[in-house]
């Protein structure tokens, strides 16, 4: 059967070595769905929604990732007991998504990143530093490796426009939904066009459509705050890995071990930018929040030494080396731009998390699903993710930013991530080949869930306010109203003595009568 193929495979490859078999997936996953046909489940011309609950080992990970196209599929793992609480959670969030500090109309303090520009003499200036401010309905955004103006700029560094799976050419192609109007108007393009790819300012421009205001943080400090003081969810993209329970890189300017446990992240004056940024050279090659992406990939050597900026010079298109030299559209690559990061374990974050209310998450992080770091943040209240079990590449910043984009169209969680990876990967069971094979986000929840935003919200059920949801009380309860009151116990059990010794007297009284009546008769 599928499943055990599922579950033999992920035992043997829970170490990440290698991503699932195209092949094995589509095959098995049409085994599945001919089965779902035959018990009349399967209705055509729909996506049903699939939600498997099993750990990763009763069920293995990639059967999720199979079904999406055909189904809107989602996961409930853990222990039974992470499960139950998990499904509760999801059953109850119209209402216990009110207990979330960030759902406040009069807003919420949280902590919110600096801006900052080089001067012509390569200072660093910080143009707002980070503090707390107020915001009202909030989303979380930590973008520390990213995309950035991708067709725009670094097409001409790498000789190619990305083109998607369903056919958008990002920044290049018009689109004609109202939505997209203006997206790229930053950077002087008007009117309704797909957007490039660029986390940082695409996907809080969708979620701003929403009715959410977004905080940004980059270190680890600050984003483990703000998520403790209450936001709706939670947008990430930065590095990961899967080794140690899991962990994931912060931006880290104060030296302290960075990638591999090797000390080399280098000092800064701007401990929490909103966006992270790259390191060249201390002066004008340096980055900032305004212009981040400044250390390119050699295109020979794979690795991050090529200085960006040398391709704005005047005629460095006739200079023999600048003119090489380009913006490569990806901040904090493979090595040295990862000089300013550090990797914080899901047992760190475990000790840093209190409860997050039923916040989302959204990572655009390597490996780090079905970790420790996962199951942390399920236990502190995490209601959906949508997380990767094995590599991510960059292309996947379309697909985030096509998931903010349908949250703003009004669909369902499930909905908008099962659209939204089908802009950028492989859809196995329809039949969608693609050469990405390192798109395979995987969505964990219930993929019915619609999140709470202002402009699809709903009223605060007024049960609520007895700490009551249709006769539930998923806050504990506080009111017993069939409690048995002090001395009734003991009343109601002599009462209930006395009733079965009369029972049992008047019972063996007859039997004693009839047995006198017999025996004098014989």
């Amino acid at each position: 059967m599928p499943p055990s193929l599922y579950n033999e495979w992920w035992k043997r490859h829970a170490i990440r070595d290698v991503e699932p078999n195209v092949a094995a997936m589509y095959l098995t996953s049409k085994e599945v769905y001919d089965f779902l046909g035959k018990i009349g489940l399967d209705k055509p011309g729909e996506r049903e929604s699939i939600i498997t609950v099993a750990g990763q080992f009763d069920i293995g990970v990639p059967w999720d990732r199979a079904f999406v196209g055909a189904a809107r599929a989602g996961r409930i793992m853990g222990t039974p007991v992470d499960a139950s609480y998990w499904i509760s959670r999801s059953a109850f969030y119209p209402a216990v998504i009110f207990a979330n500090p960030a759902l406040n109309e009069n807003g919420i303090t949280l902590i919110n990143g600096s801006k900052s520009t080089r001067t012509a003499t390569g200072l660093l200036r910080i143009l707002k530093p980070s503090q707390d401010e107020k915001f009202t309905y909030p989303i979380l955004n930590s973008f520390m490796t990213y995309c950035y103006r991708f067709n725009e700029r670094a097409s001409s560094y790498w000789g190619f426009n990305y083109t998607t799976a369903s056919g958008i050419t990002p920044f290049d192609q018009p689109s004609m939904n109202p939505i997209d109007n203006n997206v790229l108007a930053k950077y002087g393009k008007y009117g309704s066009y797909w957007p490039d790819l660029t986390e940082p300012e695409v996907i809080p421009f969708y979620l701003r459509k929403s009715g959410y205001e977004i905080a940004f943080t980059t270190n680890f400090t600050a984003t483990m705050d703000d998520l403790n003081r209450g936001v709706i969810a939670w947008f990430e993209t930065t590095h990961g890995w899967h080794r140690n329970s899991g962990s994931i890189a912060f931006w880290n300017p104060y030296g302290a071990p960075g990638f591999a446990g090797i000390n080399i992240s280098l000092p800064t004056v701007e401990p929490n930018p909103w966006r992270g940024y790259e390191i060249y050279l201390p002066g004008w090659l340096d980055g900032s929040t305004e212009e981040p992406d400044v250390l390119s990939q050699s295109k020979k050597l794979g690795i991050d030494i090529v200085p960006a900026k040398l391709s704005d010079l005047p005629m460095s298109k006739y200079l023999p080396i600048i003119r090489k030299t380009g913006y490569d559209g990806v901040v904090i690559t493979v090595l040295f731009g990862r000089l300013r990061t550090k990797d914080y374990t899901g047992y760190e974050i475990d000790e840093a998390l209190d409860n997050i209310h039923s916040c989302g998450f959204n990572a655009g992080s390597c490996l780090i699903s079905n970790t420790y770091l996962h199951l942390t943040l399920i236990r502190h209240g995490s209601v959906y993710q949508v997380i990767d079990p094995w590599e991510t590449s960059w292309y996947a910043a379309f697909a985030t930013e096509m998931f903010a984009r349908d949250l703003a169209l009004g669909k369902t969680v499930g909905e908008a991530f099962t659209n939204s990876i089908l802009h950028t990967g492989v859809g196995f069971i329809t039949k969608q080949w693609w050469w990405d094979i390192k798109e395979n986000l995987c969505y964990f929840g219930d993929p019915d869930l619609r999140m709470w935003s202002p402009t699809y919200n709903w009223e605060k059920p007024e049960s609520m306010a007895k700490g009551m949801v249709d006769g539930h009380a998923p806050f504990g309860a506080t009111e017993y109203p069939h409690e048995a009151k002090k001395g009734e116990y003991s009343l109601y059990v002599l009462g209930t003595i006395i009733i079965l010794f009369a029972v049992a007297g008047g019972y063996f009284g007859i039997k004693y009568k009839k047995w006198r009546i017999w025996k004098a008769k014989h």
